[in-house]
């Protein structure tokens, strides 16, 4: 909203980044309401993986953007922070409907942290 009352456009493929992104989302929040309402564990780890995709999509914005600095052009620093908050809202559909399917299966992992070998975190 900021760069919109200062009158700086976005461009094309920024908007359209952003949009696939919330398409994206919007698909994920379909799948987790099927997902929360059936318990179907092979969609939980459908919808799971997309946390994955998401990732990859935040490390390709980033990516861009340094190049853009580095080109001199145009910095999407705005984007990046929405493509951020798109992401974070997909982690929390995955976390509310995905996981607790999974951890109920016993197909989710307690902890992503390496223990030290005595079962601890490291």
């Amino acid at each position: 909203m900021r760069r919109l009352k200062r009158g700086v456009e976005s461009a094309p493929e920024d908007v359209q980044e952003i949009q696939e992104a919330f398409e994206a989302v919007r698909a994920n929040l379909r799948s987790a309401a099927s997902v929360f309402t059936t318990g179907d564990r092979r969609a939980a780890r459908v919808l799971s993986q997309q946390k994955a995709e998401f990732r990859r999509r935040e490390g390709e914005a980033i990516k861009t953007h340094f190049a853009r600095l580095r080109q001199q052009r145009q910095a999407t620093a705005p984007s990046l922070d929405l493509l951020r908050d798109i992401k974070r809202l997909n982690d929390h559909l995955v976390a509310g409907a995905a996981y607790p399917v999974l951890e109920a299966a016993g197909e989710l992992m307690p902890s992503r942290i390496a223990d030290d070998g005595d079962g601890h975190p490291a």
